[in-house]
């Protein structure tokens, strides 16, 4: 106990996380330990508390035991307690006590389980199912520990109440998870532990081992029994039998009463357990048969004690002739409500049979079936004689069928057709799929398949299958139209006429009456409307029907023009070309069954109608709708290419490969439709990996010209050699439905893409298909890419070291022409020192002097301008240089631009790649706060209700207050009034004391009397008994010897017609020749 523990979810068939207890209604007041797994709310009159923190058991012996509170009882009158028989608890049961928020609407409706698919209700199964494996698991196996191989072991009653299974609490969680499992599948519950020993444990374990114990103490606990002995199933069965009785139908022990000491109260108690461990047992073996099939085989003996207790029931009912006690009256079926039927011996008897059909539709293998044929049969000739308990009839004709099959064909298959007419009037869901799963059985025999389809009225079975699911339909009772959809997505395959009538019928083809035309359109519209816009298994049964019947024929042109147009925008709206009205559910299987209802919508010929709806797009239009993005690139579509899902590849491929034509056809419309339920949903994507592996699984397909059947595809995903059924199997459903998309964008495609598809769901059975080959060339244009980014780098490099080269050359001419000036600027201040000292040597000389300045001026000019223009060349050489530098800057630049494009095109894939988990997960938690401010407005919402409430009843116990002193004071003056009665009536009490002595002599001798007359009265009862077993026998041999006179009978008046016509026919024959004569 106080084990972290992962339960699987009962929707998406996984695991969860949970809590290592559920701490919904703690409670911290106990101090002994941990006991925080147990319940604390006020159910009416009984304490939901079981008081044994760690398993700490206190003793019980030597003093009176409370079974209402679980524990050593102080005063022996105790209140009234809901859980202390059966017919009081199926009489007090209600939404009050086991959940009101959660199960009050289910309470209003029970035929429409998925109002139990709510958050709330999720949490209440799971802390159900926590509390019975972690608290009370241990304490059911420790009692069964012994009982192993044919054994028995010395069990009482008080251990099982001390062991807290007898307790309130229990009996609610069993309850309450027998209410959540007519949605959950909670034989899937398995705590995921490091201890091997728990990996085992399951609700169906536990409540075997609770019936196995029950069992076991009602053998032990009998008279007669003092040792332990081997299990034998008949002994047990009928010391269990008489427990039943004690306990639930028989107010009084009678003379042979196995438990003389058995307080009643006990009795009725440990009953009701039974009955309740008995209908959760049922209700996982209707529900949950895909997920228990593997924990049955170990309890042989125990299944040939229930079916022990059931013959044990037909037995008492053949022996007394009592139908009234064992039977309903009347012939109208039983209707589910919130608490489970067993308030009577009537409603127990139909739950044995009812255990019995589920463990044989599991594949249990009953040891005493040579009883259990001679049991129904014996049933079957009482129940078939009256007009009552047809309830029971067809419950046993359930288990007849399967013990049987061989025998269906006598009366000319009488039993099958009476299961067939009982079918629309069944009004219990267990009882619906009961008669369903056996008419499945009897269509296997194909002696059977074709009386069905050569006898099948077209206008009764369209009222049955299709009228009458409408009808369900429209009163909200989905869980009843299931079982009879399922029965019709069977005939479709076991019956080929089935389908064209319902086609043509539906479509308006078969020449109907004016007067039913209006009945034929709206049970067209319902069914659209189911397949299209509703939730849960109801909606994938009803795409998958629908489906093949716009396959046949499209009957959506039986419904008006407006009626049409909606569902076309529904159509698109759920597969996410059009933006829904409302919230759209992500269930990966109601997607892929509303694409396939599009693709046989299309290849019926509806796809003017959706292209005209979407506004005239085209197929590039389309192909952008489906990938949920305005623009594609190439760069996108190579990634879809490698590593998307079959349909985002094939969508990819489509646009890579040169299919840009505007032109829109039947295959790319379905598979845009399926690549944009894989962006809706990502369990689709799931669906379709599932897929592909069991595509690859086929592997006599691999490389075929031809995609596999329905049929042959089904037989992969079977685990036995009987083929699975898509309307009974979600999963069978969603790969079926995804293995017709793909069958049908297969066939209207071209040879290459065919072979494409191949590859795809083959990878390893070709290697030269056109994916592969765009794929390299993908990687070799990724290579080429690389290579011209390293060509790039090393002209960019060579460009740059020949910059640095001019950049030399520059500077060493520039070095030689400032040396060049200098000298020339050194040559002329030597001359024109030369010139001064001539001027001042020789003044003489002036004239030729000036003449010589004037020269040197001159050349002074040209040098000053030879300078200026050397300077002019230096300024242009830096700035060719500063532009040289630029040029390098600007190319250094550019080359890291392109490293830092290829480092964010890297990251921009990884950051992609988080960005969508993270949605992923953002949408998730969005979803729970969703949830979590809804629950908060509606406990504000209940918060104002209750308050206004206690406004309501505080003001109503103040009238009652001043009502009740008025009262008293009247009360007052008649207590005055009887005090003077009662002081006459003490002097009557003394006259009438003597009379009583005098009496109590007469008494006396009377009772001795009595005595005598009881020993002779037991005497001729004893006679009676045996005269009314040999009237008995007589009545009954008097009955057979009455069936074959009149057998006989009938026989000599079929003789005597014979002789009458053949007589007639001779006269006839005379007055002819007489006719004739010639004279």
């Amino acid at each position: 106990m106080g084990r972290e523990t992962t339960y699987p979810n009962p929707e998406h068939r996984g695991y969860t996380s949970l809590a290592r207890q559920p701490v919904g209604n703690d409670y911290h007041g106990v101090e002994n330990g941990n006991i925080d797994h147990l319940r604390n709310d006020y159910i009416k009159n009984a304490d939901m508390r079981v008081d044994y923190p760690r398993g700490d058991y206190t003793s019980t012996a030597g003093m009176p035991y409370n079974y209402t509170h679980n524990g050593p009882g102080v005063d022996v009158y105790r209140k009234g307690d809901m859980f202390e028989d059966c017919a009081t608890f199926v009489r007090e049961a209600c939404s009050d006590i086991f959940g009101k928020m959660e199960l009050q609407k289910f309470e209003r409706n029970p035929y429409r389980s998925r109002y139990l698919n709510t958050p709330e209700c999720e949490i209440m199964l799971t802390k159900h199912c926590q509390r019975l494996l972690h608290s009370y698991y241990d304490r059911a196996e420790a009692l069964c520990s012994n009982i192993f191989y044919g054994g028995l072991t010395h069990m009482s009653f008080d251990e099982i109440s001390a062991s807290g299974l007898a307790s309130n609490d229990h009996m609610s969680t069993i309850t309450t998870l027998s209410i959540l499992a007519r949605y959950y599948k909670i034989g899937y519950f398995l705590p995921q532990t490091v201890d091997s020993s728990s990996s085992t444990a399951n609700l169906l374990t536990y409540v075997l081992n609770v019936i196995r114990a029950i069992y076991a103490a009602a053998w032990s606990s009998s008279a007669g029994v003092s040792a332990p002995a081997k299990w034998n199933s008949v002994d047990v069965a009928r010391r269990f039998y008489a427990l039943l009785g004690r306990g639930v139908w028989q107010s009084t022990p009678e003379g042979d009463d196995l438990f003389p000491s058995l307080d009643r109260r006990v009795a009725q108690r440990i009953c009701l357990l039974y009955a309740l461990c008995l209908h959760l047992l049922d209700v996982i073996l209707s529900n949950s048969p895909d997920s228990v099939e593997d924990f049955l085989g170990g309890d042989c003996d125990l299944y040939d004690t229930i079916g022990c207790v059931a013959c044990c029931f037909v037995e008492q009912a053949v022996r007394s002739g009592d139908r009234a006690g064992y039977m309903i009256p009347g012939s109208d079926l039983p209707e589910d409500r919130l608490a489970p039927d067993i308030e009577d011996r009537k409603a127990i008897f139909s739950k044995h049979w009812s255990v019995l059909s589920g463990l044989l539709s599991c594949g249990v293998r009953f040891g005493n079936s040579d009883l259990l044929v001679k049991g129904v049969k014996a049933l079957c000739n009482m129940l078939e004689s009256s007009n009552s308990g047809r309830s029971l009839l067809l419950w046993a004709y359930c288990v007849y069928v399967r013990l049987c099959p061989t025998e269906l064909s006598q009366n000319t298959y009488s039993i099958p057709r009476i299961l067939f007419e009982y079918m629309t009037k069944c009004r219990s869901v267990l009882q619906l799929k009961a008669v369903t799963n056996a008419l499945a059985v009897c269509m296997r025999d194909p002696g059977f398949a074709r009386y069905a389809d050569d006898r099948m009225n077209p206008q009764k079975t369209f009222a049955t299958f299709v009228l009458h699911s409408c009808n369900l339909i429209h009163n909200k009772m989905d869980d009843l139209a299931v079982p009879i959809l399922q029965m019709l997505h069977l005939l479709f395959d076991t019956c080929p006429k089935t389908l064209p009538d319902i086609s043509s019928t539906m479509s308006g083809a078969a020449g109907l009456l004016e007067r039913y035309s209006d009945t034929v359109g709206n049970a067209v519209e319902t069914f659209l409307n189911v397949a299209t816009l509703s939730l849960g298994p109801i909606q994938v049964i009803m795409a998958l029907i629908m489906r093949r019947v716009l396959l046949r024929s499209d009957v959506t042109k039986s419904l008006t023009g407006d009626l049409r147009a909606k569902f076309v925008k529904h159509l698109l709206a759920m597969v996410g070309f059009r933006k829904p009205s409302g919230v759209t559910p992500m269930d990966a299987t109601s997607l892929v069954s509303k694409v396939a209802l599009l693709d046989g919508f299309v290849q019926a010929g509806g796809l003017p109608d959706l292209v005209a709806a979407m506004k005239d797009v085209n197929a590039k239009q389309l192909r952008l709708v489906a990938l949920h993005t305005s623009s594609v690139s190439c760069e996108f579509l190579h990634k879809s290419l490698c590593i998307g899902d079959i349909a985002t590849k094939l969508v990819a491929y489509d646009a890579l490969a040169g299919y840009r034509s505007d032109t829109m056809d039947a295959g790319t419309f379905v598979l845009c439709a399926l690549c944009s339920a894989v962006k809706m949903c990502p369990g689709v994507s799931a669906l379709l990996r599932e897929y592909a592996c069991t595509y690859a699984s086929m592997s006599e397909y691999h490389g075929a010209g031809n995609f596999p059947s329905e049929a042959k595809f089904l037989r992969a995903i079977s685990n036995d050699s009987a083929l699975v059924d898509p309307a009974r199997s979600l999963r069978a459903a969603a790969l079926l439905s995804v293995h017709a998309i793909m069958s049908s964008i297969h066939m209207s495609s071209e040879a290459c893409k065919q072979n494409l598809i191949h590859s795809l769901l083959c990878p390893e059975g070709a290697s030269d298909q056109p994916h592969y080959e765009l794929v390299a060339k993908y990687k070799a244009q990724l290579a080429f890419h690389r290579k011209e980014v390293v060509r790039s780098h090393a002209r960019l490099d060579a460009q740059a070291q020949e910059l640095q080269q001019h950049k030399a050359a520059a500077a060493k001419q520039l070095e030689l022409m400032k040396d060049e000036c200098a000298a020339k600027v050194e040559r002329s201040r030597t001359d024109l020192a030369t010139v001064q000292s001539q001027l001042s040597s020789a003044a003489s000389q002036a004239q030729q002097l000036d003449r010589e300045c004037a020269k040197l001026r001159t050349q002074v000019q040209e040098l000053d301008q030879a300078l200026r223009q050397v300077s002019a060349e230096k300024s242009h050489i830096s700035d060719s240089l500063r532009e040289a530098n630029l040029n390098r800057d600007r190319l250094k630049s550019e080359v890291a631009g392109l490293q830092g494009q290829l480092e964010q095109r890297d990251k921009s894939i990884s950051q992609l790649r988080s960005v969508e988990s993270d949605n992923t997960r953002l949408n998730h938690e969005v979803g729970d706060l969703t949830a979590q401010v809804e629950r908060v407005y509606r406990m504000l919402i209940s918060l104002m209700s209750k308050h206004k409430q206690l406004e309501s009843e505080l003001s109503r116990s103040k009238e009652e207050n001043e009502q009740t002193t008025h009262q008293l004071r009247d009360r007052q003056l008649q207590v005055d009034d009887l005090s003077s009665k009662c002081r006459n009536h003490e002097h009557t009490i003394s006259s009438l004391r003597s009379a009583k002595d005098i009496s109590d002599g007469e008494i006396e001798r009377l009772r001795r009397e009595l005595q005598s007359l009881e020993t002779r009265l037991h005497k001729t009862t004893e006679d009676l008994d045996l005269l009314q077993g040999r009237f008995t026998q007589t009545s009954q041999s008097l009955q057979s010897y009455e069936d074959q006179n009149r057998r006989l009978n009938e026989q000599l008046q079929r003789c005597e017609s014979q002789l009458r016509q053949r007589g007639e026919h001779l006269s006839t024959i005379y007055s002819t020749f007489q006719d004739k004569k010639p004279y």
